[in-house]
């Protein structure tokens, strides 16, 4: 009975622990998102500004419409070296997209260490336990019958 007490114990511990890493790990990828989105907006409205600036007869409607067509793909970047399938244009977003990978992986070891220790410790209470009532059956076959109960 007490180690399904344990048990459960240490189930709610383990999922308690899981909604907190699930949560953090959804914060961290929202804010990544944000960032990433903030970047390369800065950067649109950086090119916008400049159009403008050089053809005041260019709507910003037409380059709104430009920006949210269908995927038009142009091989403009191509004769530059940037294959725009397998890499980001903006530096800033590689950038920002490395230091968060790193943050995940950090976030993921850690809580992967507070599980496994978590299972360990139960593991070693119930081995505690179960040893314990060994040494008391060893005893008793000793004809030692002045036992002192503490976990049993």
């Amino acid at each position: 009975m007490k180690n399904k007490i344990e048990l459960k114990k240490y189930t709610k511990l383990t999922i308690m622990i899981t909604i907190i890493f699930l949560t953090l790990t959804l914060i961290i990828n929202t804010y990544e998102y944000k960032k990433y989105n903030q970047n390369f907006n800065n950067k649109i409205e950086e090119i916008i500004y400049i159009l403008k600036k050089k053809y005041p007869l260019i709507l910003e409607n037409e380059i709104i419409t430009i920006l949210n067509q269908e995927n038009k793909k142009t091989d403009t970047f191509k004769k530059y070296g940037v294959n725009i399938d397998k890499e980001a244009i903006l530096i800033e977003n590689d950038k920002t997209y490395n230091k968060f990978i790193l943050i995940n992986i950090a976030i993921t070891i850690t809580f992967t260490i507070i599980i496994t220790a978590i299972f360990f410790i139960y593991n070693r209470k119930k081995e505690k336990n179960i040893d314990e009532i060994i040494e008391y059956i060893e005893q008793i076959n000793k004809k030692n019958y002045e036992l002192k109960k503490n976990n049993i």
